[in-house]
């Protein structure tokens, strides 16, 4: 059993704060945190599951304070520190 947590981190941040995190094969629904409540009713979360082993963040469109660093970080049910996979940038232009 595992939680996925997207982080994200804006230049002004001083840390990553969690924004949505993601449950396996769907036995919650994924949720957003407070700090990603700017994201709800622009995006769409999708959660993992045994046939598609993928969590999603699907944006209908981006804002310039979306552009930030993310990254995920794999918590299982045994572990007390998480796996925290390499950080992605999206860049906002326009």
């Amino acid at each position: 059993v595992f939680t996925i947590d997207l982080k994200r981190k804006r230049a002004d941040d001083s840390s990553f704060y969690t924004v949505v995190a993601y449950y396996e094969d769907n036995k919650r629904n994924a949720t957003y945190y407070s700090d990603g409540s700017d994201l709800v009713g622009r995006t769409v979360l999708t959660n993992p599951t045994s046939a598609n082993r993928r969590a999603t963040l699907q944006f209908s469109y981006i804002q310039c304070a979306d552009e930030a660093d993310y990254r995920c970080e794999l918590w299982y049910a045994s572990q007390e520190n998480g796996l925290i996979n390499n950080d992605t940038k999206i860049m906002v232009t326009g």
